[in-house]
């Protein structure tokens, strides 16, 4: 018999004979503002929250952590008690079942449950109770089966948890395929605006270079002969000032960009919380539970960091052209 009968044979025995959730950290994920100005004034405010809120989501992952940890370990020794069970019901030792032939562990199992392969071929033509009232009137040799059959996992017919693991296996592979796009979608847009201050300054190098090159000469004594710095400053400056013309028109992308984000975050978190509730009354599910609300949180982690990366990004060359403006040579020589 192969060795996967022999956990069927100790279902068979019926029992009578045998005696903050995510959703509140997305929600407070701040939002862009509307202006570059105001990003720009909001940006020490947003980096602020934005620290206080990653503090509170690495405490709640460590705290989902430390959950899956301890099932995992109750998981764990539930099973080397079971183990240890067995044992006892065998009257082997682990090493002396692994050696054995299926047939020997088959002829084993059967004689401590007081049973014979006439048994089992009756077994399997009858119903559930037709099996449980046939089962009831066997003796077994040992109170070991109790023991064992009692720490044994009973297979489950509870709708509720055949519906949450059909959806974790849904989950699964959707959560994965989204946190590859949103990823892509993100490293488009960041590359998009690369592009087009690239190709700007490209432009901008064609148009500035002959004014850079046409800039009056001056004598600085010892510095010797050098171009105006007040009008060269003057004229780089507008390279500052082209590039700040484009942080509008991007800053309404990354905003609709993270609005996007957003209503998936909340349709994750949403999933996470009734999902982590509802499997929290079933040891079985306990690693989907844990898995799938570490995952939201993580959602929720990211969300925030594009939220920060995109509104540093707009005001990059607002912040730029004002440094520039603030080293304007006091003269034509510096």
């Amino acid at each position: 018999m192969p060795r996967a009968r022999i956990a069927v044979l100790v279902c068979l025995v019926p029992a009578v004979a045998l005696g903050a959730g995510a959703a509140g950290f997305a929600q407070r994920v701040p939002t862009l503002p509307a202006t570059v100005d105001e990003a720009l004034a909001g940006l020490p405010r947003l980096e602020t929250q934005a620290q206080a809120l990653q503090r509170d989501i690495d405490a709640a992952r460590a705290a989902v952590q430390k959950r899956m940890d301890e099932a995992g370990a109750a998981a764990e020794a539930r099973a080397a008690r079971q183990a240890r069970n067995f044992e006892a019901f065998m009257g082997m030792s682990a090493a002396e079942m692994e050696d054995a032939e299926d047939e020997e562990l088959e002829a084993r199992m059967l004689d401590q449950m007081g049973m014979t392969m006439a048994d089992m071929e009756a077994l399997e033509n009858m119903s559930d109770a037709e099996a449980n009232a046939y089962l009831a009137g066997r003796q077994p040799k040992t109170d070991g089966l109790q023991k064992f059959a009692a720490g044994a996992p009973k297979p489950s017919d509870d709708p509720k948890l055949e519906r949450l693991t059909r959806e974790y296996g849904d989950w699964l592979p959707r959560h994965s395929a989204r946190a590859v796009s949103t990823s892509n979608d993100f490293t488009a847009l960041k590359q998009r605006w690369a592009r087009e201050h690239a190709e700007l300054d490209a432009r901008l190098d064609e148009q500035l270079r002959p004014r850079l090159r046409a800039v009056p000469r001056v004598d600085c004594g010892e510095a010797g002969i050098e171009p105006d710095a007040i009008q060269s400053h003057a004229i780089s400056l507008e390279r500052y000032l082209a590039h700040e013309k484009l942080a509008p028109e991007q800053l309404k992308q990354g905003v609709a960009f993270l609005s996007r984000q957003r209503a998936i975050v909340a349709e994750e978190v949403d999933f996470a919380d009734r999902f982590a509730k509802e499997a929290a009354g079933f040891p079985e599910m306990a690693a989907q539970g844990t898995a799938v609300e570490s995952a939201a949180l993580q959602e929720v982690s990211e969300l925030l960091r594009m939220t920060l990366d995109i509104n540093r990004d707009v005001v990059r060359w607002t912040e730029n052209r004002a440094g520039h403006e603030r080293s304007r040579p006091k003269s034509s020589c510096g």
